[in-house]
């Protein structure tokens, strides 16, 4: 009888898995060294000793429940602010942490472009090494030039995150907020995210901000064309607390993707794409929230009319027009509700109606977080377990702000 090399061939996922496992750990070592060499320096334990706990307290009270996250920064010149937002490793979108007020003399507006210019750049950048023996205790190094700098012929020059208020060229931060933002990049850095992002944006990128700026630089056209490509990597984040795709084009611009690669912006074209996400936009693209959920049409259940008689209201609930005839009874009757809920959504306790007025007719599917609520609160509130609120919105830990809209019931 021939022999047969079944057996070993059964064995190969069996080895594969167990090489995957390998590699797992491996790279988990290296992280874990990563932060034991960082460790070694003495400005890193000072850091550490100083803000480990104090940086603990603010990431549990934002809901998380591990230190080890993932961070993105963003920077505002005009403003001189920057931004340190976290997610766990296996999340998709972002919560702010904290905002830090930048030091010394404000960076000239646009892009930069030679060396020694002392100017901060503009675009969509990484930490590209962290510095534990700064002359200035410690500084994160950012990848200028870029793959764009680079193709608008941007000389290289060193750029950071660093201290020393009196330098230009850098985001400048006070020792204690440096110390803070450095510890949280050893931390993702040791949870295993190897490309820090950092967007660099001329200003707050809203409405009012672009156009102060268009006014104040007119005749910069190519300025323009570059803000407008990162107003739209602006507006993305805001809307989705997720990062774009972004890709440098051969000017030196930006062509942007979403997440799931469908194309927002491309400068390269004859008419490129309309910036849907704007500060002022009130519908998102692709049906997301903003807690990155797939958002689902508001329908009444249990009804006797077709949903497209329906309008919707601002938050999500179904609206229903006052015909002739009809009373706060019949319309209860209609949409097979209490009469109770339909005062109580509509905050009509008496029984005067008018024709063509809108009426509440389900309840809004979604609840805007207000001050001092928690995940547990509103899951309370609206009769959910924590686990079911978190499943209705696509999340996996407790972070939520003042103004998130989660989904608290379907439909």
């Amino acid at each position: 009888m021939p022999t047969t090399y079944m057996k070993p061939l059964n064995l190969i996922p069996k080895v594969l898995l167990l090489f995957l496992a390998m590699l797992a750990l491996n790279l988990s070592a290296q992280n874990i060294n990563f932060k034991m060499e960082q460790l070694e320096n003495e400005n890193v334990k000072t850091a550490y000793v100083d803000k480990e706990n104090i940086m603990k307290k603010l990431v549990i009270k934002k809901g998380f429940r591990s230190f080890s996250n993932h961070i993105v920064l963003r920077y505002f010149k005009l403003e001189q602010v920057l931004e340190l937002w976290i997610k766990p490793p296996d999340a998709t979108s972002y919560s702010l942490l904290k905002r830090y007020k930048a030091c010394g003399i404000k960076s000239e507006t646009g892009p930069k472009k030679l060396l020694g210019d002392h100017v901060v750049p503009e675009g969509v950048y990484e930490i590209d090494m962290l510095v534990p023996d700064s002359p200035h205790l410690l500084a994160l190094s950012i990848n200028y030039p870029n793959n764009a700098d680079t193709n608008r012929n941007g000389q290289k020059d060193a750029v950071s995150i660093t201290g020393d208020c009196g330098k230009k060229g850098n985001i400048s931060l006070d020792d204690e907020s440096l110390k803070e933002i450095y510890v949280m990049a050893v931390e993702a850095r040791a949870a295993g995210q190897e490309d820090i992002p950092v967007h660099i944006f001329p200003a707050a990128l809203v409405e009012n901000n672009m156009a102060k700026l268009k006014s104040m630089y007119p005749d910069a056209s190519y300025n323009h064309e570059l803000w407008e490509s990162l107003r739209v990597v602006f507006n993305y984040f805001n809307k989705t607390k997720r990062l774009p795709l972004t890709q440098a084009t051969d000017n030196g611009l930006y062509a942007i993707q979403t997440s799931a690669g469908n194309l927002l912006w491309n400068p390269t074209e004859d008419k490129p794409l309309a910036p849907v996400l704007t500060a002022s936009a009130q519908e998102l693209p692709e049906g997301v929230t903003t807690r990155g959920i797939a958002k689902e049409k508001a329908i009444a259940k249990n009804m006797a009319i077709s949903s497209a008689s329906l309008a919707t209201a601002e938050d999500g609930s179904s609206l229903h027009k006052v015909a002739t005839g009809e009373t706060l009874f019949s319309i209860s009757q209609k949409y097979n509700i209490s009469l109770g809920n339909l005062r109580a959504w509509n905050n009509q306790w008496n029984n005067n109606l008018e024709i063509g007025q809108a009426l509440k007719v389900s309840p809004p599917p979604f609840y805007t977080v207000k001050k001092g609520d928690t995940m547990y609160s509103i899951a309370k509130s609206n009769k959910l377990t924590v686990e079911q609120l978190q499943a209705l919105n696509n999340m996996n830990d407790y972070a939520i702000q003042i103004g998130d809209k989660l989904k608290v019931r379907e439909g």
